[in-house]
């Protein structure tokens, strides 16, 4: 197939378009080689050679209409990413993820012939996901209540009845309920895709990806990956921070395993409905304190937890993958443990450039009031 992968220099694309070429695909790729992800040098990875590489942003129409010149299949990554950046650069995540979608699907209508397009979309949709009540059953509470997360009450409650609740594997029918800018922001893509890709005929596989992380993940981009802050910080003597009381919880996915989940994407049964959501997930929820002291094991480093009592605003509690839909229709089941991805991830790590940028990160939330310490934490 000819493939055109937007944002196909960053960490999952660049793993993506490895693999393309590996198969004989045909790969077009159009980045606009962000500084904050990709640094000062604005060149693409040697990873992508074989690959016929654009310079430019998805909102550039003519760079766009270039890029889609005989394409059949569109994978759509590029977007900006992290849920506490997105709390106060509001305009630009709004921008780039809402009107760079606006901008690809203009001009696919523009050409007037049909393509399959595959989203990259996120966990993030969800807010706090699905949650069992004795009383209520099934349930999916809103964002977590301020003034509680100011008293250290971490865990949401029951939304009919007030009661406790305990976090349960979340399928794709639940309420999308997002609780950041950036996670607004991918709801409103999966939106422009289904309605534009169901009046056009334009076969659409949206795909919710969970926590992904592993080799050629940024090691200097705090708001990408919760993995990249702990290594940096540990591989400088630094504690590793951990929020709230450590135990909110998340469903890490390697990423060779969302690779060959968005692979199986790219063919869409014609006995497929014409827009289908799907999880991509391990589907294991994984607490933050233990994800830091399996990092620090295997890692060697001789440095503390610090549970800080402290949270951002638009994090989420508790949410990990039903993945039962994309094992049905994709045949797809992650097959990469923790313990043996996170292995990959160091050995990777040690050998690349990092810079620990947590701190100005921080200082950026709490000048804005999007972090704070509670009062009972």
């Amino acid at each position: 197939m000819n493939i055109l992968v937007t944002g196909g220099a960053g960490f999952i694309g660049r793993h993506l378009v490895k693999t393309l070429l590996g198969e004989g695909h045909t790969v077009r790729v159009l980045d606009s080689l962000s500084e904050q992800v990709h640094g000062s040098s604005a060149r693409f990875p040697a990873a992508l050679a074989g690959a016929d590489v654009i310079h430019g942003d998805i909102r550039d129409t003519e760079r766009l209409a270039a890029a889609l010149a005989g394409v059949e299949v569109v994978v759509h990554l590029a977007a900006e990413t992290g849920v506490g950046q997105s709390m106060y650069e509001v305009e630009r995540y709004v921008d780039a993820n809402d009107r760079g979608t606006a901008s690809l699907l203009q001009t696919l209508i523009e050409r007037q012939r049909p393509v399959r397009v595959v989203l990259a979309s996120s966990r993030a949709v969800y807010g706090e996901g699905l949650y069992t009540c004795r009383r209520c059953g099934e349930v999916s509470p809103s964002s977590r209540d301020p003034e509680a997360l100011n008293r250290a009450v971490w865990d949401p409650v029951c939304p009919i009845c007030a009661g406790a609740i305990a976090p349960a594997a979340t399928h794709e029918d639940a309420a999308a309920r997002p609780g950041s800018v950036y996670a607004a922001t991918k709801l409103a893509q999966e939106h422009l895709c289904a309605i534009v890709g169901g009046a056009y005929g334009f076969p659409t596989t949206i795909l919710r990806y969970f926590n992904v992380y592993g080799p050629g993940q940024s090691l200097s981009n705090p708001y990408t990956g919760i993995l990249s802050t702990f290594y940096t910080r540990a591989r400088n003597g630094k504690p590793i921070e951990v929020y709230e009381d450590g135990r909110e919880s998340r469903d890490f996915v390697f990423v060779a395993d969302v690779v060959a989940a968005t692979r199986r994407a790219l063919h869409h049964p014609d006995d497929q409905p014409r827009c289908r959501v799907l999880n991509i997930g391990a589907g294991a929820p994984v607490s933050i304190g233990d994800l830091a002291g399996a990092m620090i094991l295997l890692g060697g480093w001789d440095v503390p937890i610090d549970v800080t009592g402290a949270y951002r605003a638009g994090d989420v509690r508790h949410v990990f993958a039903d993945t039962k839909r994309a094992a049905h229709l994709l045949g797809f089941v992650a097959a990469t443990p923790l313990v043996d991805g996170l292995r990959q991830w160091l050995a990777w790590a040690a050998r690349a450039d990092s810079q620990d940028a947590t701190d100005a990160a921080l200082a950026h939330l709490t000048a804005r009031g999007l972090y704070r310490t509670a009062k009972g934490g």
